[in-house]
C-alpha cells in the first residue's frame, strides 16, 4: 500500500500535524514525515510535497522556526506555534483517535489509497469523456460524504 497522496489530508490538519510532530522536540522534514506516518500506523506518510510547502508556510506565519544543523533544515516550535497546537489538541485528538477506532480509520485510509492509485494509474489511459466521468463522480461521492457528515453533526445539535 503506498504511503503518500498528495491531497489527501485538508491543509489546516497537516499544519496542526505538524506542529504536534515538533511539539516536543526538534525535528527535520524527514522525522516530520515519519512521525505522521506512525500516527496513521503506516497507512498514510505525507508526502515531501505537502510537508515542505507546509513546513515554509508555518515558518512564514511565524509559528515554527528553522534552523541548519549539520548541513540539514532543523525545524522547531515557536510560542506562538505552542499555543495554536495546543488550542487545537481537540481537533488533532479526534482527527486521529476519538471519532473512530484505528480498524475503521484503517480501512476508509486503504480505500481512499486505492482509489487514488487506481485513478492515477490509469489517467495516461483514460479518454477525455472517461475523465470527465471520473471527475462528476468523485465530485457527487465528495458531496455525498459531505452531506452525511453535515446531517450528523447536525443531529449531534
Amino acid at each position: 500500500m503506498g504511503k503518500s497522496g498528495r491531497n489527501f489530508l485538508v491543509r489546516g490538519i497537516i499544519k496542526l500535524l505538524i506542529l504536534d510532530s515538533i511539539y516536543e522536540g526538534e525535528k527535520h522534514g524527514y522525522e516530520i514525515i515519519k512521525n505522521i506516518g506512525e500516527k496513521f500506523f503506516g497507512i498514510y506518510e505525507p508526502s515531501p510535497g505537502i510537508v515542505y510547502p507546509t513546513l515554509q508556510l508555518l515558518v512564514d506565519e511565524g509559528l515554527i522556526k528553522e534552523k541548519n544543523l549539520d548541513g540539514k533544515k532543523v525545524y522547531f516550535i515557536t510560542e506562538n506555534g505552542k499555543k495554536i497546537r495546543d488550542q487545537s489538541m481537540e481537533i488533532i485528538n479526534s482527527f486521529l483517535h476519538k471519532k473512530m477506532s484505528p480498524s475503521e480509520r484503517i480501512k476508509i485510509l486503504r480505500i481512499l489509497e486505492i482509489l487514488r492509485r487506481t485513478v492515477y494509474n490509469q489517467l495516461p489511459f483514460l479518454t477525455s469523456e472517461q475523465l470527465t466521468d471520473i471527475y462528476k463522480t468523485l465530485e457527487e461521492t465528495n458531496d455525498r460524504i459531505n452531506n452525511l457528515i453535515l446531517m450528523t453533526n447536525n443531529e449531534k445539535k
